[in-house]
């Protein structure tokens, strides 16, 4: 008999075991090792229980006292023995028997009657403070139930108190101390709570038979902890035209959570800021959206990366972002010319006088288009989009002609004056068409004017002279 609780006892067994014997006497090495038959299944033999050990070379039993500081052993006070009859078996097999011969018919009982009086408990907690991670869909987890009782037929009374009320939040077992939290209102997310709970054991005549543990829990968003995928922009580099539009798509991120998350395009380089960056991010359907306008800060690299958020409590966390990718904008109307057509018409005036070409009349197309307005790649075709075009008349130095000169209203006009005869003759002249954003954009269309001098007869046909003229003075 052994009463449960006191300190470990020895039980020597090598004078009994001495006693096997072999037949024929082989003089093998007899090896033991002890098993607990299965209290609910006598077929089965189970591995010793950590409260009762044997130790195969000095061939001692012993009884352990869970939690006892004459332990011999760390035993696990869960395991703790109800008062109660232990069958022990005695497995004997010889070292170099190549049959594996096995001896099992030797066995033992112990009795193990319990002292309440001794019984003591402890808290298996860790820490002193604890976080539970309120989630969409509320997640019991169950704390505090003492883990270390020597036995548990002794029974056990837990009793808790809170500094905060949550109802519903708690339930809560009289009979193990454990409490078990269950929320999913994630309101209470950032607030804590302080729990007292008390364990006793009642027969217990020990200090350890009551046991008093303060603990802080914490209420915290699971999306706090969420972890995001990174995002891919996929294509990583493209380059482009001003006035275009192309989009770059953004892989969907996966999250270890059912938590919210956002997308922001965040420029890495190129451009002055967010009016000066082509680049915007399409949340409808996961993409990169380029639409440079016609700023120069458009042109030229632009990197980028976008990020990824877990969106909790109104802020961003856990935050991803991708590689970066880069897109190079160029401006087509850099190598873009008004579209001409030749000048058929001349024109021929005498000093004085005017002379003028219709440019309606003169061009299938006028005002004249640039290249680019004309390009079904971009957007509002002849919209203008590489700037005005002007117009200008040249002589054949290639200067602002004199007297020859584009009117602004659709008509090339010819204003010889006298005072310049040297205007007299056939004049190389040229119609300028120009891009005013880029004047080195040009195409000239040469045409020529006439200038006669004047040179008139003259006709007295109308003039009327008397026949006879009375002289002065003379009588009448």
């Amino acid at each position: 008999m052994v009463v449960w609780g006191e300190s470990p006892i020895p039980y020597p067994v090598g004078s009994i075991l001495g006693d096997y014997a072999q037949v024929p006497p082989c003089q093998y090495t007899f090896n033991f090792e002890a098993r607990l038959v299965n209290p609910n299944d006598s077929s089965e033999l189970l591995d010793l229980p950590p409260w009762f050990n044997f130790n195969p070379f000095t061939f001692v039993f012993g009884l352990e006292k869970c939690g006892s500081g004459n332990s011999m052993s760390d035993a696990d006070c869960n395991m703790s023995p109800f008062s109660t009859r232990y069958t022990i078996v005695i497995i004997a097999t010889m070292q170099e028997d190549i049959y594996d011969t096995v001896d099992k018919s030797a066995s033992f009982d112990i009795f193990v009657e319990v002292d309440c009086g001794q019984d003591f408990i402890e808290f298996d907690i860790a820490s002193d403070e604890i976080t539970y991670k309120l989630r969409s869909v509320s997640d019991p987890k169950t704390y505090f139930s003492p883990t270390t009782q020597y036995s548990l037929e002794c029974g056990l009374v837990c009793r808790y108190e809170t500094d905060v009320p949550y109802p519903g939040v708690f339930d809560f077992v009289e009979e193990t101390g454990a409490i078990t939290i269950s929320s999913d209102d994630k309101s209470l997310s950032g607030s804590s709570m302080n729990i007292k709970l008390t364990c006793t054991s009642p027969q217990s005549q020990v200090p350890g038979g009551i046991q008093v543990k303060d603990i802080k829990v914490n209420f915290s968003d699971e999306c706090w902890d969420a972890e995001l995928g990174t995002p891919v922009v996929d294509p990583i580099y493209f380059e482009m035209d001003l006035y275009t539009f192309r989009t770059a798509d953004v892989s969907r991120v996966s999250t270890s959570l059912n938590c919210p998350f956002s997308y922001e395009l965040v420029p890495v380089s190129g451009g002055n800021g967010p009016e000066t960056t082509p680049l915007t991010y399409n949340s409808g359907d996961w993409s990169v959206e380029v639409r440079p306008d016609h700023y120069s800060n458009h042109m030229g690299m632009h990197e980028y990366v976008v990020k990824a958020c877990i969106q909790v409590e109104g802020q961003l966390a856990n935050c991803m972002t991708s590689p970066p990718a880069s897109l190079v904008v160029t401006d087509p109307c850099v190598d873009t010319f008004p579209i001409d057509y030749p000048i058929t018409s001349a024109m021929s005036s005498v000093l004085f006088e005017t002379d003028f070409i219709d440019l309606y009349s003169e061009f299938p197309e006028w005002p004249f288009f640039d290249s680019i307005d004309t390009d079904s790649r971009f957007i509002d075709p002849a919209g203008g989009k590489c700037g005005e075009i002007k117009y200008i008349v040249l002589d054949e130095n290639m200067e602002p002609s004199t007297f020859v000169e584009y009117d602004g209203a659709n008509e090339i006009v010819m204003r010889p004056v006298q005072d310049n005869p040297s205007r007299t003759g056939k004049h190389q002249m040229y119609f300028r068409a120009f891009m005013n954003d880029y004047p080195e954009n040009y195409r000239d269309i040469p045409f020529f004017v006439t200038v006669t001098a004047c040179e008139p007869l003259i006709d007295s046909s109308n003039v009327f002279i008397p026949d006879v003229l009375q002289a002065w003075g003379s009588p009448a």
